[in-house]
Formats: structure tokens, sequence, C-alpha cells
């Protein structure tokens, strides 16, 4: 099984769309919010 694995440089992401969050560990976010990237695990990220 593999794992989350953390970032090996500093990463950023922009969002691009509003996005309600589904659950407690969900970002609701708003178009232009950047988030920090910690992790990532089969396409997908981990981010405050």
């Amino acid at each position: 099984m593999s794992r989350w694995v953390p970032t090996k440089k500093e990463k950023y992401g922009v969002a691009i769309y509003n996005y309600d969050a589904r659950g407690e560990e969900e970002l609701s976010l708003q178009i232009g919010d950047t988030v920090h990237i910690l992790e990532t695990h089969e396409g997908e990220r981990r981010a405050y």
C-alpha cells in the first residue's frame, strides 16, 4: 500500500475555481486562494 510522501521542494497552488469543503479534512477555497502543498499521494495533494 502506498502512502503520503512529503514534497521535496516547497510547492504552492492557486485555486482556479471555488470549492466548498465536503468534510473536516477538506479546505474550502475561493478563486485566487493560495495553498502550501505538503504531501502528495497518487495525484492528490495535502495542503494548508
